[in-house]
């Protein structure tokens, strides 16, 4: 079973989303949404900020136990369990 599912947009209804953004900027706009199950607690979702390049994917870390989520090159590499960020790397845009 995927632990993770991403979703069109925010959902309109449960608890909200946490916000993660490797800058610090945008933590109030919608970004790459994902929802997350984590074995053995509630699925939560999680709003991640894009960074600028046009790559977008989730996939299990090789730990077996984080997920890593590329918005828009931005990696995020998340534990579903504790619902938290372990690293960020930005993908910077050169020339």
């Amino acid at each position: 079973m995927k632990r993770w599912e991403i979703l069109s947009g925010l959902p309109p209804y449960g608890p909200p989303a946490l916000n993660f953004s490797a800058t610090g900027t945008g933590l109030h706009r919608e970004g790459y949404v994902v929802r997350f199950f984590p074995d053995g607690t509630e699925a939560w979702v999680g709003n991640f900020q894009p960074g600028f390049v046009s790559f977008w994917d989730v996939a299990e870390h090789p730990n077996g136990e984080d997920i890593v989520v590329i918005a828009g090159g931005t990696a995020y590499v998340i534990s579903p369990t504790a619902k938290r960020c372990r690293k960020t790397s930005v993908r910077r845009l050169h020339g």
